[in-house]
């Protein structure tokens, strides 16, 4: 056998396993799950993401989607691998449904009018939350995680 090929195929297996075999491999993240309410509700299918702080740069953000109970898991890199520990910012997000005129959008494809104007989005939660410049969430993450971070939007 070639050791050329032999040698190509060590890289790529211990590249594999130093990887995690297909995990980010990012050392020290922890789990970090919670809630999200808006005027007293579950709120859901919301962005979340947590944005390090000043004092925590070089720490990679995190994100989630809540469910329908306004529960939600962050992630760095892949699902539900966690975060880092340290200080963020917390912003929110939610926006109505992008609606179209899917007739009149078939019509224009077709070369039989105009492509019609889509709907702005609205948001949902108060635009404070939306920003890491305007909203006033914050958290602080240990060296354990936290498995009940809650998160309570007000207008």
């Amino acid at each position: 056998m070639n050791i050329r090929l032999i040698l190509v195929a060590l890289c790529v297996s211990l590249s594999f396993v130093a990887s995690g075999c297909g995990k980010s491999g990012l050392k020290g993240l922890v789990p970090a799950k919670g809630t999200v309410t808006y005027k007293g509700q579950p709120l859901a299918v919301a962005a979340v993401t947590f944005v390090p702080q000043e004092k925590t740069l070089g720490t990679r953000p995190a994100n989630a989607f809540t469910d329908e109970n306004g529960r939600f898991t962050l992630m760095t890199l892949d699902p539900d691998d966690g975060i880092l520990p340290g200080e963020y910012i917390v912003t929110v997000s939610k926006y109505t449904s992008t609606k179209i005129d899917e007739e009149a959008a078939l019509k224009a494809r077709r070369g039989e009018g105009p492509m019609p104007k889509m709907a702005p989005q609205k948001p949902l939660v108060p635009e404070k939350y939306m920003s890491q410049k305007t909203t006033d969430l914050k958290c602080t993450i240990g060296s354990k995680g936290d498995k009940n971070i809650v998160i309570e939007l007000k207008d």
